[in-house]
């Protein structure tokens, strides 16, 4: 976020209409260094800047509510000033459209919380902190791509 924040204040010195999106996910949102650029963000009025952060509950070590909960993500974003909206990360209309209103925001910056399911669609990888950056064993592979395989199946025949 630090660096995005950098970004998006170069473009506006530059007189360039162009906007900076950042990925954040809950996990990394312990950080403290995070916090001081969303406060910088509104502090400088950056309305150039959407950040999205991807609450799916799992970081790399563990379930987020016992690794470093930061319950009500949304509260702590409004107090730092910015724009929430929360979405289902899965639904992209939805996203789209949240993409969309941030754009419209003017004075301050703007956040997404949306709502994932780490693994999605995959039955061993879901909610699993093991896949956050694991590697899957060759029948764990075949398994995915069944699963994914059929969901493509029934969404195509909707």
């Amino acid at each position: 976020l630090s660096i995005g924040v950098g970004m998006a204040l170069g473009l506006r010195l530059d007189r360039r209409p162009s906007r900076v999106y950042v990925i954040m996910g809950d996990g990394e949102l312990s950080e403290g260094q995070l916090w001081e650029a969303a406060m910088a963000a509104r502090r400088f009025h950056v309305d150039n800047l959407t950040g999205i952060v991807d609450r799916n509950r799992v970081q790399a070590t563990g379930p987020t509510k016992d690794i470093f909960d930061i319950p009500d993500i949304e509260r702590k974003w409004e107090a730092c000033g910015w724009h929430v909206m929360t979405v289902n990360g899965h639904d992209v209309p939805q996203v789209l459209d949240a993409l969309d209103a941030a754009e419209r925001v003017k004075g301050r910056p703007a956040v997404i919380v949306a709502d994932t399911v780490k693994g999605k669609g995959i039955s061993f990888a879901e909610h699993n902190a093991a896949f956050h950056n694991g590697i899957m064993t060759e029948e764990q592979y075949r398994q995915a791509m069944a699963e994914l395989d059929a969901r493509r199946a029934e969404l195509a025949r909707a």
